[in-house]
């Protein structure tokens, strides 16, 4: 129960950083395009 509670929040901190992370690119070509 404990792993399978460690692997959830290890996926969710992935899942964080990716969507910051497209974010964050998203602005970057937004502003750039503008």
């Amino acid at each position: 129960m404990r792993a399978n509670y460690l692997t959830l929040r290890l996926t969710l901190r992935v899942l964080v950083m990716m969507l910051t992370g497209a974010a964050l690119i998203a602005m970057a070509a937004y502003s750039g395009a503008h």
